[in-house]
C-alpha cells in the first residue's frame, strides 16, 4: 500500500489513497500513524488535484477511526493553502482544528 501511495502515477496514488479508507477498522495504532504520515508526505508533494483530494480524504477518514498525533500531520503544514480550492482547504482546516 505504501508503494502505491508513493507511486509516480497519479491514478495509482489516487486509488491507493481510496483503498486505505476501505480498511480503517483493521489498522493498528502503528498502522494508522505510518499511513497518515505517508499520506501527508505524499499530499505535500502532490501535483494532481484528484490524487490530492483522495489523500486528504483518506487522512481525514483514518484520523476519525484511529489514534493520531499532531506531529503526524507535519507535512500537511507544508502545503500552500492559498493555492488550494476551498473544498481541499476544508480538509486541512478540519484536521488542524482537532
Amino acid at each position: 500500500m505504501i508503494k502505491d501511495i508513493l507511486s509516480p502515477e497519479p491514478e495509482v496514488r489516487n486509488r491507493a489513497a481510496d483503498t486505505t479508507t476501505d480498511l480503517t477498522s483493521s489498522y493498528s495504532e502503528e498502522d494508522v500513524r505510518v499511513l497518515v504520515r505517508t499520506l501527508s508526505a505524499a499530499a505535500a508533494l502532490e501535483s494532481n488535484q484528484g490524487a490530492l483530494e483522495a489523500q486528504l480524504h483518506a487522512i481525514s477518514e483514518i484520523d476519525i477511526t484511529g489514534p493520531t498525533r499532531p506531529d503526524d500531520f507535519y507535512f500537511l503544514r507544508k502545503i500552500n493553502r492559498a493555492t488550494l480550492p476551498e473544498q481541499l482547504d476544508e480538509y486541512l482546516r478540519d484536521l488542524f482544528e482537532q
